[in-house]
């Protein structure tokens, strides 16, 4: 089992912000938060291959935003994305600009929700670590070959397997 973490801030005016997560257009969690800092984890079991996750802030209202006599904003509930986490690891900061906030049909790169049932939306492949680190290699090093890459895909499955056999044994002392 794979576990996907958000992690975000925000800011309360009249009420927190709500969100819906969504994986392949199909609601997974609907998530109240109620802290400045908040983490958002997913545990998820998905088929090899291309997938989607949505995240959709809901149940904002006029309330929600507070304006001065000039109509500026004083006060207001967003959300922000800070970073995202697989089984824990920290992914590097780029992947969350993969994402694309649709609040113009479009979509752009924006990682604060502010508008009532926006969405934004973050492509990724299963399995998943081993699809960070070949990006990663990728975004890194696109010239050396397999045997002068430290993550190569040969040994991203070793390691997977000898992680997934740990757990196993893991597993078994909790018996």
């Amino acid at each position: 089992m794979t576990r996907l973490t958000f992690e975000f801030t925000a800011t309360e005016c009249n009420g927190w912000p709500n969100i819906h997560i969504y994986i392949d257009d199909d609601h997974y969690e609907t998530f109240e938060v109620s802290e400045h800092r908040e983490k958002v984890t997913i545990p998820f079991d998905l088929l090899d291959g291309q997938h989607e996750v949505e995240i959709q802030l809901f149940g904002k209202s006029e309330r929600s935003t507070v304006l001065d006599g000039s109509g500026k904003i004083v006060r207001d509930q967003i959300l922000t994305l800070e970073d995202i986490y697989v089984d824990d690891i920290k992914i590097p900061r780029f992947f969350m600009y993969e994402g694309r906030y649709y609040d113009v049909p479009e979509g752009r790169q924006a990682l604060t929700w502010g508008m009532n049932n926006v969405s934004w939306k973050w492509c990724f492949e299963t399995p998943l670590i081993g699809w960070v680190v070949h990006r990663m290699n990728a975004k890194t090093d696109e010239t050396a070959g397999d045997d002068l890459n430290m993550y190569s895909d040969k040994k991203v499955e070793e390691l997977t397997a000898l992680l997934n056999e740990l757990e196993g044994k893991i597993d078994e002392l909790d018996v």
